[in-house]
């Protein structure tokens, strides 16, 4: 492995990730964006290393330093999203998952279904959950 290639450590750190081998994981990124510091894939990575090592405000904080680095990157907010979730902020969640609608079927369904049912609103997540399984009918859920 090239020890200066942006791209393997990132690759690596997504690897040690789905091992759940989050502390290295997470080592393994900041290496990447220390050699590609605006490598917004990069740092897309590590909201979602935050986000699947439930650490809300993390998971949050990194997808907005993204939004910061391009605000037209709007897969941003489904971490901004998840990050909401994971604080248990239903309102803020939906909010990031409604500006996804129409970019990301899958993943504004899908999420947006999930925080309506958390937040106790059966109606809203049971009419989400009828969409996402029409969605399902046509596209990979």
């Amino acid at each position: 492995m090239n020890p200066n290639d942006a791209e393997n450590h990132r690759s690596y750190s997504h690897y040690l990730q789905v091992r759940k081998r989050f502390d290295e994981a997470l080592e393994e990124n900041r290496r990447s964006l220390d050699l590609a510091p605006l490598d917004i894939l990069g740092s897309m990575h590590l909201a979602w290393l935050y986000s699947d090592a439930r650490d809300g405000d993390k998971t949050l904080q990194q997808a907005e330093r993204v939004l910061e680095m391009d605000p037209a990157f709007t897969g941003a907010y489904l971490y901004v999203a998840r990050g909401n979730e994971l604080q248990g902020k239903w309102t803020e969640a939906i909010a990031a998952y409604e500006r996804t609608r129409g970019v990301y079927g899958r993943g504004y369904l899908s999420g947006v279904a999930h925080a309506w049912a958390a937040s106790g609103n059966r109606l809203q997540a049971e009419a989400a959950l009828a969409t996402l399984k029409k969605f399902s009918k046509e596209n990979y859920v």
